[in-house]
């Protein structure tokens, strides 16, 4: 059975750090995401975007703006939803709040995820939410994921008639592995997948490299086991390489011997990744390849990014292709790769 890759744009920097002519067409909008920028992304080949509400406008009459567009041009949206820290900007007070206080704000978000979505529903294609905080303790952790379980009933799912009368995979859901985060360490995370079976994954493992400080599993046996397990409950992959001291490498550092260390080990668990989604049958496996603006780029003596991150996110997504290439027909060369990096 073919195993299909469907890349998604995040729009985060896209209107400050993306394309000229993508920065200049959010200028001209005053509220949905331009139709420019979409044109733009599904000639690229992307097949949706990643977004949070406020990415796709300002009120629920522009974001039912962006999602029409999105219909009109067959893309499909990962849909951003947090239970605090909105899109970590602002105030991150509201981190230390309950899990109950937490979890209504989520239902409150996805209330409104519907009703962006109504008449396009087919257009969502998974939900990655953004929930808890770092000071929670196990059994608070534990309580609010169990609870949450019930979320995924409150997705809107598309009628028939939108799918041609067809069956369709219905939009999924699964929780961010973010700093601030409850699951942004690498070993809460497996506590709590083991104490909470049905708990499923968005895996951007650079936070867990960069908040250990060291490139998770490479030399450990027992991480590489943690990660092997992990690996079971992703669902869908922010891809962005990171390294110990850093939540994204990218540009003219590339050649270094460290770099190439930290994209090999970032692969090969995104490869696994996607194994363990064929092995289950899944008929698509997706990932959003991930580069942040300043302060995740860094700037040089003038204030200027050292690198373009709308060329880094290009040359990710590249690179995205031909690993989920060589995950469905590996090469040799990848074969070895995993077997070094992850086995």
């Amino acid at each position: 059975m073919a195993n299909e890759l469907r890349l998604f744009r995040s729009l985060w920097g896209v209107a400050t750090h993306g394309a000229p002519s993508l920065r200049a067409a959010f200028t001209r909008s005053a509220a949905a995401v331009p139709n420019e920028v979409l044109d733009q992304l599904r000639a690229k080949g992307y097949s949706g975007i990643e977004a949070s509400l406020a990415d796709l406008g300002g009120c629920t009459a522009a974001r039912r703006d962006t999602v029409a567009a999105l219909a009109a041009r067959d893309l499909k949206l990962v849909a951003g939803v947090y239970s605090s820290w909105v899109d970590y900007e602002g105030s991150w007070e509201d981190l230390h709040l309950p899990a109950a206080a937490q979890l209504a704000s989520v239902v409150t978000e996805v209330t409104e995820l519907a009703r962006v979505l109504e008449g396009n529903e087919h257009v969502l294609a998974h939900v990655n939410v953004h929930s808890g905080g770092d000071g929670w303790g196990l059994d608070e952790t534990v309580q609010f994921f169990r609870d949450a379980e019930s979320l995924e009933s409150l997705l809107p799912s598309a009628p028939a008639a939108q799918r041609g009368g067809h069956a369709a995979e219905s939009p999924s859901l699964s929780y961010e592995t973010h700093r601030a985060r409850p699951l942004g360490n690498l070993f809460t995370a497996a506590q709590v997948c083991e104490i909470v079976p049905n708990l499923r994954l968005t895996l951007d493992f650079s936070h867990w490299v960069v908040a250990a400080e060291r490139l998770v599993g490479y030399h450990s046996a027992m991480e590489r086991q943690l990660l092997g397990f992990l690996a079971q409950r992703v669902d869908h992959i922010h891809a962005r390489v990171g390294s110990p001291q850093s939540p994204q490498i990218a540009g003219p550092r590339e050649a270094e011997s460290d770099d190439t260390q930290c994209r090999e080990v970032h692969h090969a668990l995104w490869q696994q990744c996607w194994q363990a989604q064929i092995d289950r049958g899944r008929r698509w496996v997706s990932a959003t390849p991930e580069y942040g603006p300043p302060p995740y780029t860094p700037l040089n003596s003038s204030g200027e990014p050292v690198y373009s991150v709308w060329e880094a996110t290009e040359r990710a997504a590249e690179a995205l292709r031909q690993l989920h290439a060589d995950t469905v027909l590996p090469s040799s060369a990848g074969r070895r790769l995993q077997d070094d990096c992850i086995e």
